[in-house]
């Protein structure tokens, strides 16, 4: 994963090299097979080179073209490389080049009109000497990422935030949109936001065309639709489809110098990439490197759901090499300040897990790691409640009936549960639903809204920005409304992956790639009908149906039941409980702007303490962990570092 970064002088000045070293000091850990830059003018660019793809060995960039007048640097993975190669009728050298290379053919050729034409993960940055434009496209679903800072002074652009603060003219203040986001899920969610006032990412699927004289515009290549060829097949061809689409998405993320690994969680998701990703690599003699936590067992000493899943992976796919990590001794406040600042944000409670597996994973050689996250958004919808909604309304009540006590028995829930959260609460008004929660003592916000002070709510609810009925929970869906609701689900996401883990992947010179969130498998995904996505009560469906002789047997029955978060993590919260309060209370004093509601982490942490170590305690201590890492990030980035506008 390279990066980039640069600056596009607006008041007539000339761009600065000195600055734009300093961008490049601060962006050096992805500069760890070279650099390279252009200054001249008003633009300053640079390209910061990481090799993780065979082509990349050859790659030197800035690319220039005298005779179109261009200047062209890109942070990419092609994955349609052949079929380019062909449109452009290069000869047969073009498949030794390096994807920049290939950019560069197709701009002669379209201009800025190639970006329609290529899949896979991208930022391209075009500089057009005779027009005095700078051109910025960002891949389909927002899978690499670029921030950047615009005023009448100047447009600065960074791979990561921390690449915008070496320009003077950038402000460093908190951006409490971002906070409400991050802490009400469901308050206009915006992903373009960061968690810095002025600085904002690329949209997903779109060209960012900025003039010499600051004007500028957007145009998006992509929006998140089905794609037409997939709409209103039979089940066998959807079960084809799925199966060849997926295999495609996997297989061309495993391309890499290094060894190619994976997260394996031992989900569904995860497992079912081990399964495509596994063989085509031992059919190479290599192995996907799995990288699993440890997991200790629960009190009773019985061992997790998790460990039973990956082991029967690890047992019936071909070409895996599974590997247990266990950070010892680390706790959420294990390196928090490093993981904040290599995240630009606020770190999740887990980050210390997830910085190990990298650690070891790197250590091993590998160059590119994949991750199951989107599966669920994409192929994989799986909430029994919006399926049950989607049948009662459509008038499907035979089959219904005929699903829920299935469904009951698959999901291992109560009655009383499946009643209350699958069937009724679609239909409840939110104003009695927030009624019936606080009539059981619960509070009204979702999540760790909790954690939310009533300053910043009433701040914010003076500026329009309030917890939207989104999911749609105050009432039932009517027909076709479910299709456009998952359309609406999957944009929340789109160009919000996880910034944090991307840029901790950057840091160890190693890429990551999520398969689930390839453009063609949000198409096939987005005209997958709801009605495909459960059987005999059992989610997935379609996964399990396509790749049933792939998976190992308790995948195929639907048995693979899997923990959020293994329960080791819940007793290193605990272990660290006092210093967590400790440090909540540091910021609690220090705060200038009161974002976190500090009585309510204590309430969540002595309520963690006080019950045994399962269902909503454990969600309990992670809200109370994420919420002193919400509080430390705004304290360690005060008043005192601002820079004034």
């Amino acid at each position: 994963m390279s990066g980039l970064c640069g600056f596009l002088r607006l008041d007539g000045g000339p761009a600065s090299l000195a600055t734009l070293q300093r961008q490049m000091s601060a962006l050096a850990h992805r500069a760890k097979h070279g650099k390279g830059h252009f200054c001249a003018g008003p633009l300053a660019l640079s390209h910061l080179a990481t090799h993780v793809l065979p082509e990349d060995r050859s790659d030197s960039q800035p690319l220039a073209d005298h005779e179109c007048g261009i200047v062209l640097v890109a942070d990419i993975r092609l994955d349609n490389r052949q079929a380019l190669i062909g449109e452009l009728d290069l000869d047969a050298e073009a498949t030794r080049w390096p994807d920049s290379h290939i950019l560069l053919s197709a701009w002669r050729r379209w201009g800025e009109a190639m970006v329609d034409r290529l899949l896979g993960d991208f930022i391209v940055i075009v500089w057009d000497q005779r027009s005095r434009k700078l051109f910025l496209a960002r891949d389909a679903t927002g899978q690499r990422n670029l921030f950047f800072f615009h005023n009448e002074e100047i447009f600065a652009f960074a791979s990561e935030v921390k690449g915008l603060w070496p320009v003077d003219e950038v402000p460093k203040r908190l951006n409490d949109r971002f906070f409400s986001h991050l802490l009400l899920p469901t308050a206009g969610y915006a992903p373009l936001e960061t968690a810095f006032a002025c600085i904002r990412a690329v949209r997903p699927g779109t060209v960012k065309v900025i003039q010499a004289d600051g004007r500028s515009h957007e145009r998006q290549f992509w929006s998140a639709k089905p794609d037409p060829a997939w709409v209103g097949l039979r089940e066998a061809e959807y079960i084809e489809a799925y199966r060849e689409t997926l295999k495609i998405a996997v297989i061309c993320r495993l391309r890499s110098i290094g060894n190619a690994g994976l997260f394996l969680s031992g989900g569904f998701d995860s497992s079912l990439i081990a399964a495509i990703g596994g063989p085509h690599l031992a059919a190479e003699r290599r192995k996907l490197q799995c990288y699993s936590y440890a997991l200790n067992g629960d009190d009773r000493g019985l061992p997790s759901p998790n460990l039973r899943w990956i082991e029967s992976c690890n047992k019936h796919i071909s070409g895996l090499d599974v590997h247990f990590v266990n950070p010892v001794g680390k706790t959420p406040l294990s390196d928090w300040v490093t993981a904040i600042h290599q995240a630009d944000g606020p770190v999740p409670g887990y980050h210390y897990l997830t910085s190990h597996i990298l650690d070891v994973s790197a250590q091993a050689g590998v160059r590119v790691i994949l991750d199951g996250h989107g599966g669920d958004l994409t192929l994989n919808p799986c909430s029994p409640a919006v399926y049950l909604n989607h049948l009662i309304c459509t008038g499907r009540l035979l089959r219904a009936l005929r699903e829920l006590p299935a469904m009951v028995r698959a999901g291992g829930v109560t009655w009383r549960h499946a009643l209350q959260s699958w069937i009724l609460a679609p239909f409840l008004p939110d104003a009695l639903r927030r009624q019936w929660r606080n009539f059981r003592g619960r509070p009204s916000r979702a999540g760790v809204g909790i954690l939310m002070s009533d300053a910043l709510q009433q701040n914010l609810a003076q500026e329009g920005i309030q917890q939207a009925d989104f999911p749609p929970s105050g009432r039932s869906f009517r027909p076709g409304d479910r299709e456009d609701y998952h359309r609406r689900v999957l944009e929340r996401h789109l160009g919000n992956a996880s910034v944090f883990l991307s840029n901790e992947s950057a840091h160890r010179g190693m890429d990551i790639a999520r398969p689930y969130m390839d453009r063609r498998v949000v198409e096939l995904g987005l005209a997958i009908p709801i009605t495909l996505h459960y059987r005999n009560g059992i989610s997935r469906h379609l996964g399990r149906s396509a790749f049933g002789d792939a998976l190992p047997p308790g995948f195929r029955r639907g048995d693979n039941r899997k923990e959020i978060m293994p329960l080791d993590h819940h007793r290193r919260v605990l272990s660290a409980r006092a210093e967590l309060l400790a440090l909540a209370t540091h910021c609690e004093q220090r705060q200038r702007q009161t974002h976190m509601n500090f009585n309510r982490i204590r309430m969540l942490m002595a309520r963690a303490c006080g019950e045994a170590p399962e269902g909503e305690v454990i969600r309990d201590a992670a809200k109370a962990a994420y919420g002193v890492l919400i509080a430390a990030f705004i304290d360690h980035h005060d008043q005192s570092n601002y820079r004034p506008d």
